[in-house]
């Protein structure tokens, strides 16, 4: 009987957790776009922070605006706690954020403004992945934001195409 006791002690800890490992706690001063914010934590030190597992549309793709707007209205101004284990190759933090106990990263999914970014999957909490990949395929299945669009290219490969295209 106390081994059930320990592994439900264990099991609230693991799921509590977000808050007791989180690296960064503060205030969003700026959403940038759809996937990106700046926050100033607790000491007056400015972070970049890149949502981890999520891609939005960019600002001139369709849904761009909309994603930001989602975005701003979710967090900009907020007091958040940003879970993080590491940087982006632009020195951006990777980061889930919490709003209270809300996972703003698979909310932009729910709501059809970001897809799941499964080419950086190995970042994630292992947990989150399938999370995540539910989420996006529910809102894909019932033509929520980006995904009533049936042309929508992804914002990897509309970033890819502009690459091409400079001079």
């Amino acid at each position: 009987m106390v081994n059930i006791y320990r592994t439900i002690l264990l099991v609230f800890m693991v799921m509590t957790s977000a808050y007791a490992y989180a690296d960064i706690i503060g205030i969003v001063q700026k959403v940038v776009d759809g996937d990106t914010i700046h926050l100033t934590d607790d000491n007056g030190k400015l972070h970049k922070v890149r949502l981890l597992g999520i891609d939005a549309p960019e600002m001139d793709q369709s849904f761009g605006f909309e994603s930001r707007e989602m975005l701003v209205n979710l967090v900009e101004g907020e007091r958040v706690i940003i879970d993080s284990r590491k940087k982006d190759r632009y020195k951006r933090i990777l980061g889930k954020i919490y709003l209270d106990d809300i996972d703003v990263n698979l909310t932009m999914i729910s709501k059809g403004l970001a897809w799941h970014y499964k080419r950086y999957r190995k970042d994630q909490l292992k947990r989150d992945i399938p999370i995540y990949s539910e989420a996006e395929q529910t809102a894909k299945d019932n033509a929520i934001g980006l995904w009533s669009d049936t042309a929508f290219i992804p914002p990897w490969e509309w970033r890819q195409n502009k690459r091409r295209k400079k001079p």
